[in-house]
């Protein structure tokens, strides 16, 4: 185990790195820079000469990817375009975006678990209508339940805010319920694949036989053997919530690190888009480490 978390790593600081230096480069070589955004129309050449040759512009795109490499390994990104330390954002933001990825995993198993348990029996309508479920919440892009959940409870129901971090936790109810929405399909699908594979095992005909119902017999001995499975899903899941926030951040705006990133590309900012890159990279593969540990320490076969 000590060994494969080594590894593990090793390999995550390694893609930590290339990932980054892609960004950087991308966001270097794009057509354009940020003084189309900082400047107005109206500023002279003069300016704008003085606004690249400040903001370091004007150097080649090697020596900023070496100046960015320092920063990267030093952990201080110094300022970015607009003027504002990169690592006082990063700090400010990133609370937002993991409170929000872990809301919505809880919202998604609230949903989840109690509809897959109920309507393990294929012909019953029950699971005709969680089927239902999973496909249309599936089907819907995030964007469109995102905009519907805004409508129904806040501008017609008045129950949650509809944007920002005024209202403090109840300012990502919205945001979270329609992430947890969109991911309950994927848990719902998986759970209840396992759960009816191990009601369809010898364990499972026994627990029938024995009286039980569907249910309990599926809670009962179905729990335990799904919960590697779960945790991958759960881990997934995470990492794809995190990695893609910018949509719901920008839609609730909400002020994470997605919506950061967003800024950072319209700016044309090189060095806030590789930090910010860095640090989603750092934290979907702690997630993606410590989902592979639960997996392989609650699954025998992975103890091996």
């Amino acid at each position: 185990m000590k060994r494969y978390i080594v590894i593990r790593i090793l390999s995550l600081l390694i893609s930590l790195v290339l990932v980054s230096s892609v960004v950087f480069l991308f966001s270097s070589f794009s057509e354009g820079d940020s003084s189309a955004y900082i400047l107005s129309e109206s500023s002279s050449s003069e300016n704008i000469e003085s606004y690249r040759e400040n903001a370091g512009l004007e150097d080649s795109t090697i020596k900023r990817y070496f100046a960015f490499l320092a920063s990267f390994f030093s952990g201080d990104f110094d300022e970015s375009i607009s003027g504002y330390p990169i690592k006082d954002a990063i700090v400010q933001r990133l609370p937002v975006s993991l409170f929000l990825m872990f809301f919505s995993i809880i919202i998604a198993l609230l949903i989840a678990l109690p509809l897959s348990y109920i309507s393990l029996r294929q012909t019953s309508l029950r699971s005709k209508a969680v089927a239902a479920f999973a496909v249309i919440s599936a089907s819907f892009p995030l964007f469109l339940i995102a905009m519907l959940s805004v409508l129904l409870f806040s501008v017609k129901l008045q129950l949650f805010p509809a944007a920002g971090l005024a209202s403090g936790f109840s300012s990502f109810i919205l945001p979270s319920l329609s992430l947890g929405v969109v991911y309950s399909s994927l848990f719902i699908r998986v759970l209840r694949r396992k759960l009816r594979e191990i009601l369809s095992s010898p364990a499972g005909f026994y627990a029938l036989s024995a009286g039980m119902s569907m249910e309990e017999a599926a809670f009962v001995i179905g729990t335990r053997p799904a919960i590697p499975l779960l945790a991958a899903v759960i881990g997934e899941s995470a990492v794809s919530i995190l990695g893609g926030s910018a949509i719901i951040e920008t839609v609730f705006a909400l002020p994470g690190l997605g919506s950061l990133l967003v800024k950072a590309a319209l700016e044309r900012d090189a060095m806030l888009s590789g930090a910010a890159v860095a640090v989603i990279v750092i934290i979907t593969g702690a997630i993606s480490i410590i989902s592979e540990i639960v997996i392989r320490v609650s699954d025998p076969k992975g103890r091996k």
